[in-house]
């Protein structure tokens, strides 16, 4: 595709200008704030000629000083000049006292190299319009970018700026200018944009996207220390608590920005200019010389970096993620039939032109037949200064309000290939009907087909690619194997077959379907675990005593035999009501051999070694965020629901997991010891600082305490709020939105290659608090699953090591990152897809809600037996008068004046925790659904004791 150049339409320069401030008035304003010493010597700097040479580099020194205590991430300062011309800026180490306290300082955007001809900044425009000024600072912006590192380059005009070249970003790189990470893009603000820096401790914002796409990996030029966005709702609690105030840039709205004690409300709606607002730390130091004293005074700077966030833009996309494949509706363009306009569902994805020539035949003449139609375009070009894209329409979809069209536009819009195998991926399957194990299998493999073997699976399942198995060996001592299926068997490294599933990565589960990773003569026969059928298994068997304690561990493959094919239903019955009595046509045929009685017993000593090694697990630090999950109850023939429940995690669940995660940890010990630079393990890291201190402010916001010190400390905290009453709607609503607060600062879990990274440290897995793990339970499902057999089958010498070298098996690792996050994300869609069709057939439902946010014209709440987080805008409400917003301590309010049926006005008080009923209204969209606070008069008729989820339609 073809996102090679940058361009925004003049009227969308604001969206950037904010960033820069004219460089004389903010440091006379920075330096009217500090004491006479200090003023002098940044006088001093100000007044000085750089006498940087030409090789020198301004960005990226780091300083070490005081003790080793705490480290910062400073992002550089433009007002501060180099003192000797032979210092190399970039990477200069300079030591103060003892080597402690290390504080990274990312450029100057107002320095130049030595020596650039180009090297121009664009004085600041006559008159005050917000628009001229704005363009003028653009211009001035773009200059400094491209020259920084371009200095042969001359200065673009001002509706254009091109990405840099690749050797200009490689420059910046080396440099410490330039970052590169994933974006994330604010589904409900496309202009809030966030790429994660290399430090891990804190995210980069970024106020302009450049025409990157959610997900793309981009390059990010840093802007300066002075440019940094200030977290003013922090540094309002610490000016409470020393007595102090915080004003805020008179150049930010009064309304939108509030004082310190009308804290920002970042749901008020305003100009785009006004919502690109973010308070630059330059123009706060102006404003606060009492609170910067006292910051200078304790923490020796004049704002600790806990309270800023470094901020950047965009250069150049270096690898694009994202499909950039869209659905939407088509509407004709104003005087203009060359082209229509595909308005896309998501909001981060700009609107498409599309050739009038390749839309319906009748679409100018009757385009109002067309605006519920779905389209699928994907952009194909996203030229400079132009708002819009360009794309190609690929295919009319559907209806919006059918699930089987919204499915399709699900895939396409992430990638997931939901196509059949094609001939060549077939033509590897085995041809022979019934499929029988080869003889030569028998003599290799260990046989457990005599043994008691059952699988344990949801009751739909019928890719069953694990089972389990325990028997006595000796006094408190048991046999306990994992069994899974030997899928690296059918699939023969480099074929077509192994080509397909590569590419795949992953089944994509929907409620209705599951697109599958191999062919379901694979999944669902042949590696199936199925009862009564002898089957290919590598297995890790372990002695144990009843507690769980492991004394040896074994691997190798084996054939099996499951006497079973146990639901969690059927073992949680066994183990909720272990003296019961059961008849056969209680429970799925058993094999002979086996009763009824054994399954129980086996079950039951697995679930008593489980709760034991799940306890020593969470006492060693492991941290678990359950959040509420949907299921359905389907037509058969129409696949639409006729109920919904809340998928519940009990015994059963818990027992199998248990097993999965030691298979998992071994294996992981196993390979990496056997290929140190070629394992494909599963690591997961911290949390960012920022956002632990984010959850800290929010909880301690809400008076809730929670230690973020630890994932052990975490979970340790969470268990504090876990309700006796299980029944209680308060302590309920409590916990999920802890578990939603708690949830937001986790990073997601990666495949790698343990040699793309040198520390050791960083293969360690944050929430189970191991330091070794991967993905070896489910190869029929997972494509990491498959590598990591070849490993293990290596390592025991039963095949050749797998020829992929380090940067390949790399390159595969983050492919599986890729599908596995996008076939996440399609399944999520499908349970709200299937939600909003539910309440369709419904009508509306009414729900339980409890405040988690106050702002000055919205609530958020979190449904507490659905575990949907919404925000309720006032204005959607009718009400009679505005609404009033107070916010005293850490405790905000808001009042909303209802109208009643004698012409009179009831007020509602609503505050944190506060319990609320809301409405839930289905659209004829089915990718959206409204929640609408109810009136307190019609609230106050429905049974507080009476469930508003009705799962039965």
């Amino acid at each position: 595709m073809i996102l090679k150049e940058f361009t925004m339409e003049p009227e969308n320069y604001l969206a950037f200008p904010h960033l820069v401030k004219d460089d004389a008035k903010s440091q006379d304003q920075i330096q009217s704030t500090t004491s006479p010493s200090k003023r002098k010597s940044r006088s001093a700097r100000k007044k000085a000629k750089p006498t940087v040479g030409a090789g020198d580099q301004q960005n990226g020194v780091v300083e070490q000083h005081g003790d080793s205590s705490a480290q910062a991430l400073r992002v550089g300062s433009d007002t501060e000049k180099s003192k000797l011309a032979g210092d190399q800026q970039n990477g200069v180490v300079e030591q103060h006292g003892d080597s402690s306290a290390q504080a990274l300082r990312v450029g100057s955007d107002t320095e130049k190299l030595a020596g650039s001809p180009g090297s121009k900044v664009t004085p600041k425009p006559h008159g005050d319009t917000s628009q001229h000024r704005a363009r003028g600072i653009w211009q001035q912006t773009k200059s400094v970018m491209v020259n920084h590192l371009e200095p042969a380059v001359e200065e673009p005009d001002r509706d254009s700026f091109r990405y840099w070249s690749q050797k200009h970003v490689e420059e910046g790189v080396a440099a410490g200018t330039v970052v590169q990470g994933p974006i994330r893009i604010n589904p409900k603000d496309y202009r809030q944009c966030f790429v994660p820096h290399p430090s891990g401790r804190i995210d980069i914002y970024v106020p302009w996207r450049n025409r990157a796409m959610n997900g793309d990996i981009v390059s990010v030029y840093l802007m300066s220390r002075n440019l940094s966005k200030v977290d003013v709702n922090s540094l309002e609690q610490y000016a409470k608590l020393n007595n102090l105030t915080v004003n805020r840039p008179s150049s930010h709205n009064p309304q939108r920005g509030g004082t310190a004690s009308s804290p920002k409300s970042a749901d008020t709606s305003f100009t785009v200019q006004d919502r690109l607002e973010y308070t630059r730390l330059g123009e706060f130091v102006a404003v606060n010389p009492e609170l910067i004293s006292s910051l200078e005074e304790e923490f020796s700077v004049d704002i600790p970096d806990k309270y800023l966030q470094p901020v950047g833009t965009v250069v150049s996309i270096a690898e694009e993620k994202n499909t950039r494949i869209v659905s939407g509706n088509l509407q004709p363009r104003t005087n203009n039939n060359q082209f229509a306009l595909l308005v896309p569902r998501d909001s981060r994805v700009p609107r498409i032109d599309i050739p009038i020539s390749q839309c319906p035949k009748d679409f100018l003449k009757r385009p109002q037949d067309f605006s519920k139609v779905l389209f699928a375009a994907q952009i194909t070009q996203w030229r400079e200064n132009v708002a819009r894209a360009n794309g190609n329409l690929l295919r009319v979809i559907g209806s919006p309000s059918e699930i089987e069209p919204v499915t399709e536009a699900i895939f396409m819009e992430h990638g997931i290939d939901y196509d059949s195998f094609s001939p060549e991926v077939e033509g590897c399957l085995p041809t022979q009907s019934p499929w029988v194990i080869p003889a030569e299998e028998y003599r290799t493999r260990r046989d457990f087909t005599k043994e008691c073997v059952f699988t344990i699976d949801p009751a739909t399942a019928r890719d069953l690619d694990d089972a389990l198995s325990v028997k006595a060996i000796g006094e408190d001592t048991y046999e306990v194997g994992v069994h899974i299926a030997d899928v690296s068997y059918f699939i023969q490294e480099g074929s077509a077959l192994d080509r397909a599933a590569a590419s795949r990565a992953t089944s994509v589960y929907m409620v209705q379907k599951v697109v599958p990773m191999l062919p379901r003569l694979l999944c669902e026969q042949l590696c199936s675990l199925n009862p009564d059928v002898e089957r290919l298994a590598f297995s890790v068997v372990w002695h144990i005593d009843s507690e769980g304690n492991v004394t040896n561990e074994w691997f190798g493959r084996t054939i099996i035999k499951s006497c079973a094919k146990l639901s969690y239903q059927h073992a949680q019955g066994f183990i909720e009501n272990p003296e019961r009595v059961w008849k056969e046509d209680e429970l799925p045929p058993i094999s002979e051999g086996f009763s009824i009685d054994d399954i129980k017993e086996k079950v039951l000593l697995l679930d008593k070694m489980a709760k034991c090694m799940r306890k020593r697990r969470f006492d060693g630090g492991a941290l678990r965020l359950q959040q509420i999950k949907l299921s359905y109850i389907l037509n058969p023939d129409t696949f639409y629901p006729t109920g919904y429940y809340v998928y519940q995690i009990k015994d059963s669940n818990k027992l199998v997991e248990e097993f999965m995660l030691l298979a998992n940890m071994a294996v992981a010990r196993k390979i990496y010891r056997a290929f140190p630079d070629s394992a494909v393990l599963r690591r997961h890291p911290e949390p960012q600082d920022k956002m632990l201190s984010d959850l800290e402010l929010a909880c301690e916001g809400m008076g809730l305490h929670i230690d973020t010190s630890s994932s052990q400390s975490i979970q340790e905290s969470i268990m504090q709020y876990m309700p006796a009453d299980t029944d209680s709607v308060e302590s309920n609503g409590k916990l999920q939105i802890l578990m939603q607060l708690c949830t937001k600062p986790m990073q997601k879990a990666l495949y790698f290659c343990t040699g793309s990274l040198k520390d050791e440290a960083l293969f360690r897995h944050y929430a189970l608090s191991v330091p070794f793990y991967t993905h070896f339970t489910s190869p029929i499902r997972r494509y990491p699953d498959v590598m990591v057999h070849r490993l293990l089958a290596a390592s025991l010498g039963y095949v050749e090591p797998p020829r992929a070298d380090n940067k390949q098996i790399e390159a595969q690792a983050r492919h599986c990152n890729d599908k596995k996050d996008n076939a996440k994300k399609a399944g999520d869609l499908s349970v709200e897809v299937f939600f909003v069709a539910a309440l369709k057939a419904r009508g509306s439902i009414t729900e339980r809600a409890m405040v988690m946010g106050v702002l000055s014209q919205a609530i958020d709440i979190v449904c507490i037996e659905l575990g949907f987080k919404k925000r309720i805008y006032t204005n959607s409400l009718k009400l009679k008068g505005m609404p009033v917003f107070k916010h005293e301590g850490t405790n905000p309010t808001l009042t909303l004046a209802w109208p009643t049926d004698d012409g009179q006005v009831t007020h509602q008080t609503i505050k944190l925790f506060d319990i609320v009923t809301c409405q839930l209204r289905a659209e004829d969209d089915l990718f959206k659904f409204q929640v609408v606070l109810m009136h307190p008069s019609e609230a106050a008729c429905l049974s507080s004791s009476t469930p508003c989820m009705d799962p039965s339609l």
